[in-house]
C-alpha cells in the first residue's frame, strides 16, 4: 500500500474512494494503527448497510485480532451507538 492517503482522515471519520483510496489492505492497515495507538485490550467494531461494509469491517477485524485485540463484532449498527464508546463505523 505504501503512504497513508492521508487527506481520507477528516476531523470525525475516515471518507475516500472505495477500492481506491479505501481498501482491504487500508482497513487492515487501520485495524493494526489504531490497536497500537490506543492501546486497547478491546475494541467493538459495527458497520453500515453499503455493500462494501462487510469486507473492509473483516479486515479491520482481522488487523485488531493481529495486534492481540479481543474485538466484538457488532455488525450492522446505528451510526448513533458509537457516541459513548471506541467504535469505528467503516464502510
Amino acid at each position: 500500500m505504501g503512504e497513508w492517503p492521508t487527506h481520507c482522515f477528516k476531523a470525525y471519520d475516515i471518507r475516500g474512494l472505495s477500492e481506491q483510496e479505501l481498501t482491504g489492505e487500508f482497513s487492515y492497515r487501520l485495524g493494526r494503527a489504531i490497536a497500537t495507538y490506543l492501546d486497547c485490550n478491546s475494541y467493538a467494531v459495527g458497520r453500515d448497510i453499503r455493500e462494501s461494509s462487510p469486507g473492509y469491517a473483516a479486515n479491520l477485524i482481522r488487523g485488531l485480532v493481529d495486534s492481540g485485540v479481543k474485538v466484538l463484532d457488532l455488525g450492522l449498527s446505528l451510526i448513533h451507538i458509537s457516541e459513548p464508546t471506541r467504535l469505528l463505523s467503516i464502510s
